[in-house]
């Protein structure tokens, strides 16, 4: 007798894991199955749950069970991409108005924030900034890096105010506003120094803690002294009055020692005296000059004693103390005459000085 029986040999699931998948570090994926019921992964995954892969490439298996619980098995490769190694550089401390420049490295095209661009250079404002760079690698992966940039503000350097000065008198410029100064022109900040007649700028450059930089300038203006003429020295008898006038200061007051008023008379002493007129210009500027004044005493002429004589006699008048003489009534000085009669002579004597 015979018999049967009916084997049905269900096809196995085409299972499909998905496509390969490139991706960079850190960035979430899902793999999910297909042409099965139900699946099973290797490697901790859970069928279309994300998950984050380490960095290489690692082949995911899985495990796909139909409705006759026929079994099917495929494969996916996750490749993953480490971050690009992106540097900002190194802090950086400036003073304003300073231009720096920014450049990225690590990969292959960079984007700063704060409109920044890779390798320009550019002035940033006073403050501390944080300018964060993108990298993309050839891979398309992304990393980012900060750098501070600190721009200190410029010291307010301040030269002094201008100065307005008589030549000789010495001025100190002294700057304020930094730590260290530097002069030009050769001046050394807080030392006296007498410059010369003109109009000059000075420009101070002060530096502060920072090693910041600024300058200011200050006007040194030196006026010209006067020239003061106290006029030629003079020579007079005893009992002139002279008139001693300065002159060469347009505008100036004259003042003289010894009690002298400019341009009024006086008698001076007996003697050689020297005085001085100190003139002072339209700036306050000071001059002085000399005049030597000699008062020559006025000689002792004595005529001779008094003569008495008889009538018809002849008489010699000779004068002394003097240089030269001149007499009266016809006298000659030393030569004999025979007087008319009783009569005063009077002679006059004149000195190597003119004084009489």
């Amino acid at each position: 007798n015979t018999d049967q029986v009916d084997i049905t040999v269900n096809p196995l699931p085409v299972v499909n894991a998905g496509s390969d998948q490139t991706v960079c570090e850190g960035t979430a994926v899902s793999l999910a199955g297909s042409g099965a019921n139900t699946y099973v992964w290797n490697n901790g995954v859970t069928d279309n749950q994300a998950f984050t892969p380490a960095v290489g490439t690692l082949t995911y298996t899985v495990t796909g069970t139909d409705a006759n619980g026929c079994i099917s098995t495929d494969q996916a490769d996750i490749t993953v991409n480490a971050l690009p190694n992106v540097g900002a550089g190194l802090d950086q401390t400036v003073c304003d108005g300073v231009a720096i420049t920014l450049s990225g490295s690590g990969t292959a095209t960079y984007v700063w924030d704060n409109a920044v661009t890779n390798g320009s250079a550019f002035t940033p404002a006073v403050g501390t900034l944080t300018y964060t760079v993108t990298g993309t690698d050839g891979n398309g992966c992304v990393n980012s890096d900060q750098v501070d940039v600190t721009v200190n503000p410029l010291p307010v350097v301040n030269a002094g105010p201008d100065q307005s000065v008589c030549d000789g008198v010495a001025v100190t410029l002294s700057g304020s506003g930094a730590s260290t100064y530097a002069w030009t022109n050769g001046v050394t900040d807080g030392t006296a120094f007498t410059p010369a007649v003109g109009t000059i700028t000075y420009t101070v450059t002060g530096t502060d803690a920072n090693g910041c930089v600024n300058t200011d300038q200050v006007d040194v203006t030196v006026n010209a002294l006067p020239v003061v003429d106290a006029g030629s020295d003079q020579t007079v008898c005893e009992g002139t009055a002279v008139t001693l006038t300065a002159s060469g200061v347009v505008g100036g007051a004259y003042v003289w020692n010894n009690g002298i008023i400019d341009g009024q008379a006086f008698t001076p002493a007996v003697g050689t005296i020297t005085y001085t007129v100190t003139a002072t210009d339209a700036n306050g500027c000071i001059d002085t000059d000399q005049v030597d004044v000699t008062a020559t005493p006025i000689p002792v002429v004595f005529a001779g004693n008094d003569v008495i004589i008889c009538a018809g006699d002849q008489v010699t008048l000779t004068g002394s103390g003097a240089q030269t003489y001149v007499w009266d009534n016809g006298v000659t000085n030393g030569v004999s005459f025979s007087p008319a009669g009783t009569a005063v002579y009077t002679v006059v004597g004149t000195d190597a000085n003119g004084c009489v």
